[in-house]
């Protein structure tokens, strides 16, 4: 389901892109993670990342996985994730939380920096959901509970357009962190371009 929303969104960005009549180059750029393009091979990508401070960390079915400090958090886990030796999305790991108020607190504030960059979510939705009626989830450790028990949705995405097109997706994961999705819209396309050609 995600990646149907993500594939319609990509779809809107690029209508909506084309649809301009804006002859600034950057709009067909590529999406940027630390200032760099999300494209090139995983190796030239990973070169950067190290450049910018990351060091390697493993590989784990193909995603080549890096370590560092990323917006203010320090010990994030980067992944470079690749198709046809295509980078095409960076996923970043924050540390994982050990409370629901802490978790809360660094959504809510990647969420505050993410908007000041880039505007208001196209989309975004905050709640607790398939809780059982007998739970009263009012305290900090009941809340806690319920991520770990994958009955919160958290999460929040935005559309970049001005220098560079994809999406960014924020949600909080089971695992008791927050994670970061950096899509790059024209390599997003030749992934789905590839696996329809396989069809």
């Amino acid at each position: 389901m995600k990646k149907f929303i993500l594939t319609l969104l990509c779809l809107s960005i690029v209508s909506f892109a084309f649809a301009q009549t804006n002859d600034n180059s950057e709009t067909n750029a590529h999406l940027t993670f630390k200032g760099i393009p999300i494209d090139g091979t995983p190796a030239s990508f990973g070169s950067k990342l190290k450049a910018n401070g990351f060091t390697y960390d493993m590989e784990l079915d193909g995603t080549i996985w890096y370590k560092g400090n990323f917006a203010g958090y320090n010990d994030c886990q980067v992944a470079v994730k690749s198709n046809n030796n295509l980078v095409y999305e960076i996923v970043v790991l924050f540390p994982k939380s050990y409370s629901w108020s802490h978790l809360y607190n660094t959504y809510t504030s990647l969420k505050d920096m993410l908007t000041t960059k880039y505007g208001e979510p196209s989309s975004s939705r905050e709640e607790f959901i398939n809780t059982p009626s007998y739970m009263n989830i009012e305290d900090d450790n009941d809340k806690f509970y319920e991520v770990k028990n994958d009955r919160c949705l958290y999460y929040s995405n935005f559309v970049c357009i001005k220098g560079g097109l994809g999406t960014i997706t924020m949600e909080i994961k089971k695992s008791c962190c927050v994670a970061l999705f950096y899509t790059d819209y024209l390599n997003e396309l030749a992934k789905e371009s590839a696996a329809i050609n396989d069809l």
